[in-house]
């Protein structure tokens, strides 16, 4: 185990500004370390850094399960203050992860007939290896993504974490709806909820009509509207169940 470790912030500020001059080793075509990396803290917690060299950059349901697992394991005891701090990320994408998130996010824009392709690229970084508001986190940092599924995920209580993994994960259009509405992701009651009717939704069907695209952002749609007029998240929970289902009753019926 190793104490978690985090980029200064003069190191961050710079790191990010000179982006463009370091494109090269974001491309993986310079294999010299960028210097100002050296500069960072050490915080009391610590972390598994051999989770690191278990994280597989396919984007299959099975590999991200299992990245979650990993990290979520490693950094299992960070705060959500910490957990949401930059610096803590922006070093594990360019340091402890660098393999990974050079495979797993590697589309990088390079075109030398492109006038354009270098600040492409620049969006493209500060996207995947920093981090920009709530969205940056859940979302977009290729390495801070992975523990705030795994946090969201651990709060269930109907499921242990690899199952409500496994229903998080089997669709990635319901995982970004679901995770980026931070009204529901942040709401304990709220997530519970969703990831209730999507489990019962499998154990009915192998190809419930919940999981596809236009209909479950419609339940979305419509239980942001429902929420406007009713407290849901203090609602009890079968009666938030029954909420629930009548939702998903009225939105695939309707579809078929």
């Amino acid at each position: 185990m190793e104490c978690i470790r985090f980029l200064r912030q003069g190191a961050l500020d710079t790191l990010r500004e000179k982006i463009k001059e370091n494109l090269s080793w974001y491309r993986g075509n310079d294999s010299d370390p960028i210097c100002i990396l050296d500069d960072y803290g050490e915080m009391s917690k610590s972390v598994d850094e051999t989770c690191f060299d278990t994280l597989n950059a396919n984007a299959t349901e099975d590999d991200d399960q299992k990245n979650v697992l990993a990290i979520h394991a490693a950094f299992g005891n960070l705060s959500l203050q910490q957990a949401t701090e930059e610096r803590i990320w922006v070093y594990a994408t360019h340091v402890l992860a660098k393999q990974y998130v050079a495979k797993r996010w590697s589309k990088i824009p390079e075109d030398s007939e492109d006038p354009k392709a270098d600040d492409k690229a620049v969006q493209y970084i500060l996207k995947h290896y920093f981090v920009f508001g709530t969205r940056g986190l859940v979302r977009d940092n290729a390495v801070a993504r992975l523990w705030w599924m795994g946090h969201l995920a651990s709060r269930c209580r109907d499921y242990d974490l690899k199952d409500t993994l496994g229903i998080l994960l089997r669709d990635s259009d319901v995982r970004a709806n679901l995770i980026e509405r931070s009204s529901i992701s942040m709401s304990q009651e709220m997530f519970n909820g969703v990831i209730r009717v999507l489990g019962k939704s499998l154990k009915d069907s192998d190809d419930p009509a919940i999981y596809k695209r236009i209909n479950f952002r419609e339940f979305m749609k419509t239980l942001n509207r429902k929420g406007g007029r009713i407290m849901l998240n203090m609602v009890e929970p079968k009666q938030l169940d029954a909420i629930l289902d009548s939702i998903v009753e009225k939105i695939t019926s309707s579809t078929t």
